[in-house]
């Protein structure tokens, strides 16, 4: 909620929508919002992923916000760089970095009451602001989202299977 700048985040799935909803308010207010997921999560696309990425594309009219995913495409002989996008973590104005072991989820960020336990499942967040720290995990994202290579490709409201659900 601090971005000023940029939030950078790369995870397997995003499925949470309360940070969904906290990543458009920001693209809204001006800070670049750019998410990398992977294009074939163990069981496929979910249309709440979806639904977030169309939330963060549409809030920037400027287009500098959006989702990103990492593809194979048989058919253009184009294969991903990794077997998967398995990184989970967030890079906030380029000088804050959060990596945890959950994917940005209702499982592992639930948001229900915890007066009486969690739905979710246990994990770890860690946050740190030591520059070459940041400064390398800012160094793999921008490598890992570069459209230049073949297996990237940006979410869009008519493209399937990475826009919404006809």
């Amino acid at each position: 909620a601090a971005a000023i700048r940029s939030i950078d985040l790369a995870s397997f799935t995003f499925e949470q929508a309360r940070i969904g909803e906290l990543l458009a308010t920001k693209a809204a207010a001006g800070v670049t919002v750019r998410v990398l997921l992977d294009g074939a999560p163990v069981g496929g696309l979910k249309d709440q992923t979806r639904w977030i990425c169309q939330r963060i594309t549409d809030a920037d009219p400027s287009g500098r916000s959006g989702c990103w995913f990492m593809r194979s495409v048989p058919a253009d002989k184009v294969r991903t760089r990794y077997a998967f996008l398995h990184a989970k973590f967030a890079i906030v104005d380029g000088a804050r970095l959060l990596i945890g072991s959950e994917n940005f989820g209702p499982r592992g960020l639930p948001d229900d009451e915890k007066s009486d336990g969690t739905l979710g499942q246990r994990g770890l967040i860690a946050v740190t602001d030591a520059p070459t720290i940041v400064a390398r995990a800012q160094d793999i994202f921008d490598a890992d989202i570069n459209s230049a290579n073949l297996d990237i490709t940006r979410w869009c409201s008519t493209c399937a299977p990475y826009g919404p659900r006809s």
